[in-house]
């Protein structure tokens, strides 16, 4: 997956559209799905794995990169804090 698809696509998207109303997340581009799909057939063959189960672990990455993605920007949130507090505790 990570080289059809950019860190930022797999934090702000899933496989396919979930019929979830709680989700608001859309769709990896459809075109790289299927090239992701053939892979998987061609290096381990279609009966070797299950549908939803590819789909479940796909949609896991996704949103472990979203996770990624929400921890680096509060690491950098409170790096900024603490330069903030060491700057006016300079002063």
């Amino acid at each position: 997956m990570d080289i059809l698809f950019t860190k930022q696509e797999m934090a702000t998207s899933l496989l396919f559209k979930s019929k979830s109303p709680k989700s608001t997340k859309p769709a990896l581009d459809h075109k790289r799905v299927e090239e992701l799909l053939q892979a998987v057939d061609m290096k381990f063959g279609v009966d070797s794995y299950n549908i939803k189960t590819l789909t479940a672990k796909a949609n896991q990455k996704c949103r472990d990169s979203s996770e990624m993605k929400k921890e680096k920007k509060k690491k950098k949130s409170e790096e900024k804090d603490s330069v903030k507090e060491k700057t006016s505790a300079k002063e």
